[in-house]
């Protein structure tokens, strides 16, 4: 949630602050977290894009139940997890 409000209001933490009901410094120490782990520098243009991109794919995907709400892992995983249980 905090990732797509930064992307979506484009990264001023007051505003995602206001709209997650905390601190702006709490924003911040998400976002340093986030790209801790995605491994990314979330100041890049390109990386901004593809993360807003991957996200509405991601939203797009629950919405024509191919994927579960809150789904978080590997698509190729889970698919082949359920082929090997039906044979397929």
């Amino acid at each position: 949630m905090t990732l797509k409000l930064l992307l979506e209001t484009n990264f001023n933490y007051s505003a995602t602050a206001v709209d997650l009901f905390i601190h702006a410094n709490t924003v911040r120490y998400r976002c340093e977290k986030i790209e801790q782990l995605l491994m990314l520098d979330l100041r890049d243009p390109d990386v901004r894009f593809n993360l807003y991109a991957a996200l509405r794919v991601q939203e797009i995907l629950v919405d024509m139940h191919i994927l579960p709400g809150g789904y978080v892992g590997r698509v190729h995983e889970k698919l082949h997890s359920s082929e090997a249980a039906t044979g397929h």
